[in-house]
């Protein structure tokens, strides 16, 4: 569109320049990127090429390919779509889909209100999705003061919910019955009106659109993908039972204990499992049981509806977070399939857990920061700092968010010279009505930039830092985000317990019971820990991590391919902005990318130095994969080595995104069931939606049902010693005492008589053995083995288990390994 030249804002102008860096540079990044997706293709069996395996003894940097046990699995999955499908229709919680949707909308219906009473443009899409952000937040730190009381009941539910919708309104009311003076439109309600329909023809012709077929056929090739991706990951999520091990711990475990309890269990202990996740944060938990409280009874269903759509919204914020920086349509597009397809991604939009949230939170905060980097309004520094206060609602660690503003107002602001004062007074950047009597007379190719969608001038740091509103904002937003942080210190000593116990006066903490969780932690993880002890050890080994290694399909070519050399124009593209004081890049484009630099740097340095078990745990770094991405897409001037790139991300769409949201990660074992084969890789949860949930858990648990169904033969208010801690799966009349509980370790490393005297303080009627309590070194300090073997114990019960023993170090004489067994506490007398 050559005719808005001079129109557009500078984003859009810098598009039709050509980007920085010569043509060479630009080939071999994609050069690189080719051969990394390719590699990957290779790997996975879509394209065998024998004639260059690896060599026996070539070291981790050697690109040539080799042998994989994976090979020939994409092929297996695409060959498996022609089996028989079925809906078990008879199956399938009409009600229960009515209700969480129904919960859905009304989260996304007060985001909207909350976000009335601000003064913001943005597209329909962007505002939805932030819609439902704002609702979630705000209806979740709602309830949390509610549950802390322990009055979680439906009628309290109801009576927030009308203040949630509400309050909103009339705030919104208020400020849109104020009057302007001096204006030639003095109604606020009909200037904004205008101002949206402005900023809605603003919109249309400042966004560089697919011009030539092939950049048309691009995108709505890329849009059919995130489409296709979003309805597959949606079916798994609803259609199948959860069977993620931390939900049925926590996320859905703990959620149904928070609504049978009407308020927050309190269990103050640094204990794997419970233990910790009693003092987590609890956002997506207690959402699930205020549903569960409306309805009046328990549903699995009200826990898998929300991260779906969490995964749709945050791929909505993420194409328009990339949209706004570049003005580019198909640029964004891609970035929204790179985000969505990335299998990580896959895995927790369709798991019921809170990553879903933590990663739509993070895309909804990276859009505000952008937004706020454009335009410049104070509307979207208060929306982001609030966004990261509802955020660390969710987990720990999205306190990086905050570390994360801190940078986006540095970063905005530094280096801006204050206005002298006679040029400020005539400068009024909340309201400038120039134009607004007749919005849409002017032909769309002569229509000037709305000067309410851009501050033109920015206040300086020091001024922004001391100002009365800046100050007022982030008060209010740290306390939105304090309540659980303070619930914490009081009742635990420590505001993120039970981590930090060296700094914090944490209660009922053993130094020893972490030490071996930790353990346990990187025996079941997926982490960098896998490939090294040490930092210099992970770092060397980080190629094998992301390329050619075990746990490389999560992040799958994005990371190297994408990721990698677009945040390497970032910096280079910086560097020289720096030096030079020249760029080809908008600048705020850049200033922005230092902000979105700090966190994916401080979530690797979290990943790599601080906690290396489990690769999820930094989950909230996918939404920058798109922003980096934007970044190699603009670098890329050239048409050949573009067109190049956009196949490629439609390669990478298609596989791994398209086939792993096939495959599915709740259905992880195989087998045979009803007389044939299942497994991932025959797509057998896919075809078989709202199957029974007992055959699905047969299939995923194997005998560990036989000892579910087992311990509901126990009575109301049996003590069961273990370290089961799959509480969904738990009868809830039974009273679990864990191994690791502090109760019970005064019993660690004491003679047989105390032992069994702090046992039958405890009232313990009933030990289990699973075999994943062998990686937790320190149950095996309550030498239950040798109390079986003095007879205080004896066999009840004996069933196959999903897991296998760990039993290195452990001399064992009475529990058989690999096998779920129950024991009885027998009659005989402590002496």
């Amino acid at each position: 569109m050559p005719e808005l030249e001079n129109k557009a804002p500078e984003s859009v102008k810098q598009i039709s320049r050509p980007a920085p860096g010569w043509v060479g540079a630009q080939w071999l990044l994609v050069a690189w990127a080719f051969g990394l997706v390719f590699y990957m293709l290779h790997k996975e069996g879509l394209i065998n090429w024998a004639w260059i395996e690896r060599p026996e003894g070539a070291g981790p940097f050697d690109l040539r390919l080799e042998p994989s046990e994976r090979r020939g699995v994409y092929l297996e999955v695409l060959k498996n779509l022609a089996g028989p499908w079925r809906i078990w229709w008879d199956n399938i919680p009409w009600v229960d889909l009515g209700i969480a949707t129904g919960m859905a909308l009304l989260y996304l219906l007060a985001g909207w209100f909350v976000l009335g009473c601000f003064e913001i443009y943005v597209p329909a899409g962007a505002l939805l999705a932030l819609s439902l952000t704002m609702g979630i937040g705000t209806a979740g730190v709602a309830f949390e003061l509610l549950t802390l009381t322990h009055f979680l009941r439906w009628y309290t539910v109801a009576a927030v919910w009308v203040l949630l919708l509400v309050i909103p309104i009339c705030i919104r009311e208020l400020r849109l019955r104020r009057k302007l003076p001096n204006s030639p439109i003095p109604e606020v309600s009909m200037v904004e009106s205008l101002r949206a329909r402005q900023a809605q023809d603003w919109e249309r012709i400042s966004v560089v659109r697919p011009g030539t077929l092939f950049e048309k056929l691009v995108f709505v090739v890329a849009a059919a993908m995130i489409a296709v991706i979003s309805a597959l990951v949606f079916i798994h999520a609803v259609a199948e039972p959860e069977t993620y091990w931390d939900s049925l711990i926590l996320y859905m475990g703990f959620a149904r204990k928070i609504f049978l309890e009407h308020g927050f269990p309190e269990k103050v202990v640094g204990q794997v499992g419970i233990g910790l996740g009693a003092n987590y944060p609890h956002l997506y938990s207690l959402l699930t049981a205020q549903t569960a409280t409306v309805a009046g009874r328990w549903s699995d269903t009200f826990a898998q509806v929300l991260p779906p759509m969490a995964g749709v919204a945050s791929t909505m914020l993420v194409y328009y977070t990339v949209r706004d920086l570049w003005g580019n349509m198909l640029c964004a597009m891609l970035a929204a399939l790179v985000f969505c397809a990335v299998p990580l991604e896959v895995i927790y939009s369709q798991y019921a857990s809170n990553y879903a949230f933590a990663v739509l939170f993070t895309a909804a905060f990276l859009y505000l920061a952008a937004r706020y980097f454009t335009a410049g309004h104070w509307q979207y520094l208060a929306l982001m700092l609030a966004t990261a206060a509802f955020a660390v609602h969710v987990n720990y660690l999205m306190w990086a968010l905050w570390i994360a503003a801190a940078v986006v107002i540095v970063a905005a602001h530094w280096g801006v010279r204050q206005p002298k004062p006679e040029m400020e007074a005539n400068f009024n950047p909340a309201y400038d009505y120039q134009g607004m009597n007749e919005p849409t007379e002017l032909p769309a190719k002569e229509m000037q930039m709305p000067e309410f969608l851009k501050i033109s001038r920015r206040h300086s740091l020091a001024r922004l830092l001391g100002s009365r509103r800046f100050l007022m904002i982030a008060v209010a937003c740290l306390a939105v985000a304090s309540p659980w942080y303070l619930r914490n210190i009081i009742v635990t000593g420590n505001p993120v317990y039970a981590f930090f116990s060296n700094i914090f006066p944490s209660k009922n903490v053993n130094p020893e019971v972490m030490k071996s969780a930790g353990i346990e932690w990187l025996l079941n993880g997926d982490g960098l820990g896998k490939v090294g002890r040490t930092l210099p050890q992970k770092l060397g080994n980080s190629w094998l991590y992301f390329v050619t290694g075990a746990q490389s399909w999560k992040m799958g070519p994005f990371f190297m391919a994408f990721v990698i050399p677009g945040f390497l124009v970032w910096l280079v593209l910086s560097l020289k902005r720096t030096i030079t004081g020249y760029a080809k890049f908008p600048g705020h484009a850049l200033r922005f990318g230092l902000a979105a630099a700090a966190l994916f740097v401080l979530l690797w340095f979290y990943a790599y130095v601080v906690a290396d078990y489990y690769l999820y745990q930094i989950i909230i770094v996918v939404p920058l994969f798109g922003v980096f991405f934007g970044f190699l897409y603009q670098a890329c001037s050239n048409r050949g080595a573009r067109a190049v790139l956009c196949g490629l991300v439609l390669i990478t769409g298609f596989a791994p995104g398209i086939i792993m949201a096939m495959m599915g990660f709740k259905l992880l074992k195989s087998g045979t069931i009803y007389g044939g084969p299942f497994s991932q890789i025959h797509l057998t949860a896919l075809r078989n939606p709202f199957m029974n949930k007992r055959d699905f858990y047969r299939m995923q648990y194997n005998g560990d049902m036989d000892m579910f169904d087992r311990l509901t033969w126990l009575t109301k208010g049996t003590k069961l010693l273990t370290h089961e801690n799959r509480h969904l799966l738990l009868d809830e009349r039974i009273n679990i005492i864990h191994l690791d509980d502090w109760e019970v370790q005064p019993a660690f490393r004491r003679p047989v008589g105390d032992r069994m005297r702090i046992l039958d303080g405890l009232e313990i009627g009933f030990y289990l053995y699973v075999p994943n309590e062998d990686k937790h070194r320190v149950n095996s300090l309550v030498g239950m083995d040798e109390l079986i073997q003095d007879g205080y114990f004896e066999e009840v019960g004996r069933f196959d288990a999903a897991g296998s023993s760990t039993r290195e170090g452990l001399d064992y004489k009475v529990i058989p390994a690999d096998k779920n067994v129950l024991y009885m506490r027998t009659e005989k007398q402590v002496p």
